[in-house]
C-alpha cells in the first residue's frame, strides 16, 4: 500500500508556495462556432483583490488561479472566483480570449485543478460537522482535456470534519494514476479538539477508482504531518514526492518519498 512504502526525512529548507493571478481586459472577444468574433467581456479576477494571497504567515489556503498551454499559442485560465469556477481559452498572440465556460462544481468548497497529460482534474470538498462515514467529503471530477465530458468519484468520511482547512491542494500523475496530497480537520479527539494533518489520495485515472490512501493518525513514516499548514506533490516518474510545512509533528518542513 501507498503508506507502508513512505520513508521521511526532515529538510532545513523553505519552499514559497504560488498561484497565478490572471486579470483579464475589460473587453475581449469570443469566436462563435460560424467563426464570427464579436466582442465580449472575460470573467474579472477575484485575485485582484489580494494580489499576495498566495504568501501566508501560518498557513496557506488553496490556490484559486491557474494557467497552462493547452494548445499552440494557447494558454487556458482555470479559476474559482468565489461564486462559478469558470475555464478560459487565450489567444498567446493577441491576448484575446477565444473560449470561456462554467464548470460544474459537485461540491461546495473549492480545492484544487490540475492539468494533467490526457485529462483535467478538479477537486472540491464539503464539511462534515455530523462526522459521517456516509457523508462526502471530496468529489474528483475528470475532464476531458476540452472539458466537454466528466466523471466523478466521491470520497466519503475519511475521518474528515473540513477538508483544504489551514492548507492547500496540489496534485500530481505518474503510471496511469492521480495523486492528491491535501489536507483536513479530523473528527473530534479525545482532547476534544478538530486537530488538523495532511491526507493522501491515489486514484486510477482511467476507471476513476480510489487505489490507496492515508487520512488518519499516524506517524511520520507514512507520511503523515501534523498540523501541515502547506502540501505539495511532484513525481519523477518513478517515485513520488511529498512536501508538508509542518507546526507540530514535526514542527519543520518534511520531505517524503514514495515508490
Amino acid at each position: 500500500m501507498l503508506k507502508k512504502r513512505s520513508t521521511a526525512l526532515i529538510c532545513a529548507i523553505t519552499l514559497a508556495g504560488g498561484a497565478i493571478v490572471c486579470t483579464p481586459a475589460a473587453e475581449l472577444p469570443t469566436v462563435s462556432a460560424a467563426g464570427t468574433v464579436t466582442k465580449a467581456e472575460g470573467t474579472s479576477s477575484s485575485n485582484t483583490i489580494d494580489i499576495s494571497s498566495h504568501y501566508y504567515d501560518n498557513q496557506d489556503k488553496t490556490v484559486k488561479s491557474y494557467l497552462y498551454e493547452s494548445g499552440k499559442n494557447t494558454l487556458t485560465r482555470v479559476e474559482y472566483t468565489g461564486s462559478a469556477l469558470i475555464a478560459e481559452d487565450i489567444d498567446m498572440t493577441t491576448g484575446k480570449l477565444i473560449k470561456s465556460r462554467t464548470l460544474d462544481m459537485p461540491l461546495s468548497l473549492f480545492g484544487g485543478f490540475y492539468s494533467g497529460k490526457d485529462y483535467n482534474f478538479v477537486v472540491t470538498g464539503e464539511s462534515n460537522s455530523a462526522e459521517s462515514n456516509d457523508n462526502k467529503i471530496l468529489a474528483v471530477t475528470r475532464y476531458s482535456k476540452d472539458f466537454k465530458s466528466s466523471k466523478n468519484v466521491y470520497l466519503y468520511g475519511r475521518n474528515t470534519y473540513i477538508p483544504f482547512d489551514a492548507g492547500s491542494c496540489r496534485m500530481t500523475e505518474a503510471g496511469g494514476k492521480l495523486y492528491i496530497h491535501t489536507c483536513h480537520e479530523m473528527y473530534q479527539s479525545s482532547d476534544g479538539n478538530h486537530h488538523q494533518a495532511n491526507m493522501t489520495f491515489m486514484i486510477d485515472k482511467s476507471s476513476m477508482t480510489i487505489l490507496d490512501s492515508y487520512y488518519d493518525v499516524m506517524n511520520l513514516g507514512y507520511g503523515y504531518v501534523s498540523h501541515s499548514f502547506n502540501q505539495f506533490i511532484q513525481s519523477d516518474g518513478e517515485k513520488i514526492y511529498r512536501v508538508d510545512h509542518g507546526d507540530a509533528h514535526p514542527r519543520g518542513v518534511s520531505f517524503t518519498s514514495v515508490d
